[in-house]
């Protein structure tokens, strides 16, 4: 049974030069879980929005949407609100009440069900995303994947027709987004509801879609069975898939595209371990300092730094200490609500510690929040940097480093995530700063976006600038931090380079070290593996 059928779509914001959404087709049937992918400011986001017209954007749009074979537009705002449940990307976004039993009832209020039937959903739903033990607790102390649970949670207990999910894991540690995940995989298998999703990160959904459609430029390049699409979409899905589909791929395998780690694993010992190979040299020289070599002076100094937010209330900093060196890019991991931001605000100075001291070597200092929309007060990104700066020079050159050039005339609310996070990156570097700390700068944006960040960062740090990062994307902090450190229970319990950090986790570590760390030995990219290999007679 066809549950969507959208034809023919067409959307341009108003003021945009340019159609955020061109002539998009797209059929959805009954039980079906679709993953949309694309890059940043591909269309993702607007496209779910026009399926759920409450949130429609405002701009000039034709063509038409189809729910169950009757036009979209002919459902009342009760059958709309109540048959399509929409999770947003920011967990905050969404939450709209102070308890979490009061958020799972606010839905149910307003569709009118009776005191029995709320109490009855309620009870099951709780026990099926295991959040009876925190039923009474305040939505504001929840961590982020509890909050990003609690909403799926509120909108599933209305017992919607479609369900739409617009990059819900980006905010998510690693841990929680696999559980977030999962409990997706059982709300499509074991109620059959129907899910289509927009993420960049598709690590862990790609086992359990169904159908894959490919975004680029507002146009839908490509659809289909997810294995089919993986092996002939490669130039549109560019570096935006899991290591071991690109790693299947670089080792040109005549062989099924993997969509788990485990089928990976199976293939490499299939075709590369007929000899029992195992070779380890990579990260031994990792980050060793030469006798003779100047050890660069301190830019941020921690001396047992304690933090808490009401007086009466426990610590969130326990007694922490932590030295990071000029010109050196950290990164700061751990799951929600470890106190990773808190710190990252004390270090700028933003909260005060009660004890303790934080010491800085420049006062030139930036700072980047979690919800780059906060940076924005004017009513174009042109204007927000002219707020900054007036030379057009340095305007210029920062919207083409950042690939911006033709959103400077956009409402910043108008961008896409991954765009606002780089046109808050474009205010910061406007004000020449010599320590930047950035609280999760990839969130939201596609793997060629986030090698851009990375890129920048690597120039800044050329130039003796320090960045702090809090993140939860680990491919991002291997592949460009000098050190990372892991905060659990209100202290950094470990700290190392990105070899002798990731070369030890078992879940905070990267896809291809975890594809081939019994085979290949401390190896944390997928090129190392691929090197390997070519190495290897098979």
């Amino acid at each position: 049974m066809e549950v969507l059928n959208i034809s023919n779509l067409n959307f341009k914001y108003t003021g945009a030069e340019k159609k955020t959404l061109s002539n998009i087709n797209m059929c959805v049937n009954e039980g079906e879980f679709v993953l949309i992918c694309g890059e940043s400011g591909s269309g993702k986001s607007t496209l779910l929005k026009m399926i759920k017209t409450q949130i429609r954007p405002d701009g000039e749009e034709s063509g038409r949407i189809k729910l169950f074979s009757k036009d979209i537009e002919s459902y009342t705002e009760k059958e709309k609100a109540c048959d399509i449940g929409y999770v947003f990307q920011n967990p905050d976004n969404q939450i709209v009440t102070d308890k979490v039993w009061h958020e799972l009832t606010f839905g149910l209020e307003n569709m009118g069900c009776s005191l029995h039937e709320m109490k009855k959903r309620i009870a099951e739903m709780s026990a099926f995303f295991g959040i009876s033990s925190w039923f009474e607790r305040n939505t504001d102390t929840l961590s982020g994947g509890e909050k990003q649970k609690l909403n799926l949670a509120s909108v599933v207990v209305m017992k919607p027709k479609l369900l739409l999910l617009d990059e819900p894991v980006s905010q998510l540690d690693p841990v929680a987004s696999m559980e977030f995940m999962q409990i997706l995989r059982r709300i499509n298998r074991e109620f059959g509801m129907t899910i289509i999703i927009a993420e960049h990160n598709i690590d862990g959904l790609l086992e359990m879609t169904d159908t894959l459609y490919i975004m680029k430029n507002g146009t839908m390049q490509d659809s289909g069975n997810v294995k089919d699409v993986l092996r002939r979409s490669s130039i549109f899905l560019s570096g935006n898939v899991p290591a071991y589909v690109s790693l299947h791929r670089s080792l040109g395998l005549n062989t099924e595209v993997p969509l788990c780690v485990r089928d990976m694993k199976m293939q490499l010992r299939k075709y590369y371990n007929k000899k029992g190979t195992f070779i380890d040299t990579y990260g031994k020289q990792d980050n060793i300092i030469e006798k003779d070599e100047e050890i660069p002076e301190t830019a941020v100094k921690v001396k047992n730094v304690y933090f808490r937010y009401e007086r009466k209330s426990e610590d969130i900093l326990y007694n922490i200490s932590l030295d990071i060196k000029k010109g050196e890019i950290y990164s700061l991991l751990g799951n929600n609500g470890s106190g990773k931001t808190t710190l990252l605000k004390v270090l700028a100075g933003i909260k005060k510690p009660y004890s303790g001291k934080v010491i800085l070597s420049s006062k030139k200092l930036a700072y980047m929040p979690q919800n780059p929309q906060t940076l924005f007060v004017k009513n174009s990104l042109l204007k927000e940097l002219l707020d900054i700066s007036d030379n057009m020079d340095d305007i210029n050159d920062i919207l083409e480093k950042l690939k911006l050039s033709e959103c400077s005339n956009v409402h910043p609310y108008d961008l896409s995530g991954g765009q606002q996070q780089r046109a808050a990156l474009a205010k910061l570097l406007l004000t020449r700063p010599q320590i930047i700390f950035f609280d999760e700068p990839t969130k939201g944006l596609d793997m060629d976006a986030i090698n851009d960040i990375g890129t920048i960062i690597n120039i800044l740090k050329a130039n003796g600038i320090t960045i702090v990062i809090v993140t939860h994307n680990i491919e991002f902090a291997a592949r460009y931090s000098d050190r990372c450190g892991m905060l659990f229970d209100r202290e950094i319990t470990c700290e190392g380079s990105p070899y002798e950090f990731f070369g030890n986790n078992d879940f905070y570590t990267t896809q291809a070290h975890r594809i081939g760390r019994e085979q290949f030995g401390n190896v944390i990219f997928e090129k190392e593996i691929a090197d390997i290999c070519s190495m290897i007679e098979k």
